[in-house]
């Protein structure tokens, strides 16, 4: 997925002190990694959890937050984990819709369940 605009190494390198400056991220990354070190599966309950977190922490805006738990299981139980690629992102982002709501696809949870429990590097953001 490219950029419209690309980043310079020099935006990078600020986003990246202005991250070690903030507790509030660090605090937010230290729970997300204790949470992928405590549940490393992808079972019901696990999604919903780490759905849940996602959600509250990053604001991702996902109100139907158990249909979307539901979807990343059934998602990632048909999908090999270790060589997925960024195309996954775009996969959980599509959550089906049900007969009272219009489709909306939710980018920002998906890059960030990606990253947080799957693969930092491959799903940076």
């Amino acid at each position: 997925m490219a950029l419209l605009v690309p980043l310079t190494q020099v935006q990078i390198d600020a986003a990246c002190r202005l991250h070690q400056r903030l507790k509030q991220w660090w605090l937010s990354d230290a729970a997300l990694k204790r949470l992928s070190e405590t549940l490393p599966g992808f079972d019901r309950e696990a999604c919903l959890l780490k759905s849940i977190v996602i959600n509250a922490l990053y604001r991702t805006q996902v109100l139907a937050i158990v249909r979307m738990a539901h979807h990343v299981e059934a998602v990632l139980r048909e999908t090999d984990v270790k060589t997925a690629k960024i195309e996954l992102v775009e996969r959980l982002a599509s959550l089906p819709t049900d007969s009272r709501s219009r489709h909306r696809r939710f980018v920002s949870f998906a890059a960030k369940f990606c990253h947080f429990f799957l693969d930092e590097e491959r799903f940076a953001i």
